[in-house]
């Protein structure tokens, strides 16, 4: 099966469309995880942040409290139904291979579970690094192997059982869950490794 990057996107539009208040419904789990990535993000008062692959806004209303109100955080999303779930925030419907947002315009970009369903990782790398300013910082999390997030891969296992194979190929969403997968992007952030970090949190067991 080839891989259709535009038709996933569609898919997955589409999907997320129908699932907006579920989701939200889900973050309590993701509670810890999100704690972890606000605290990686280092943010400060004042500070311009974008949330990327934003989904109901869970960080991003997270970060809109941590910069107050000289700062600024918007949630951005491919699907605006998930957006419509956090009516109170900033929010911008948009592709993360193809941002809306001039050059250098965040000081904090942060992407939480994210990375892993952009068909081109490394052309969503490069827009994190054009938005942000120079010396910015990306926070991100993946999932890791699937064997280490179990509940997540039992779920995955009860769908590919009940449900119809998928119309198009996918990426894997555990497809950056070694460290050397992960680390193998950041060329694209065009960052020397001594500022690339990675830490490890298992909120889901």
């Amino acid at each position: 099966m080839s891989f259709d990057a535009a038709q996933f996107k569609r898919i997955e539009r589409a999907g997320y469309n129908r699932i907006g208040p579920r989701y939200l419904a889900a973050s309590a789990a993701r509670r810890d995880l999100a704690a972890a990535l606000i605290a990686a993000a280092r943010l400060a008062p004042g500070q311009r942040v974008l949330d990327l692959a934003s989904g109901p806004g869970l960080l991003a209303r997270d970060a809109q409290e941590a910069v107050g109100n000289e700062g600024l955080a918007i949630a951005s999303d491919i699907s605006e139904g998930q957006l419509a779930c956090c009516p109170d925030l900033i929010r911008a419907a948009a592709d993360g291979e193809a941002l809306p947002f001039a050059s250098g315009s965040f000081d904090r970009v942060m992407c939480g579970l994210g990375l892993m369903f952009f068909p081109d990782d490394q052309v969503a790398l490069q827009e994190i690094r054009r938005v942000l300013v120079p010396n910015g910082r990306l926070a991100l999390s993946v999932w890791s192997r699937a064997e280490e997030v179990p509940l997540v891969e039992t779920a995955l296992s009860c769908m590919r059982r009940l449900l119809p194979p998928p119309k198009v190929a996918r990426p894997s969403i555990f497809r950056f869950g070694d460290v050397d997968d992960l680390r193998s992007p950041t060329p694209a952030l065009c960052v020397p490794m001594g500022t690339f970090a990675i830490s490890r949190s298992s909120p889901v067991d």
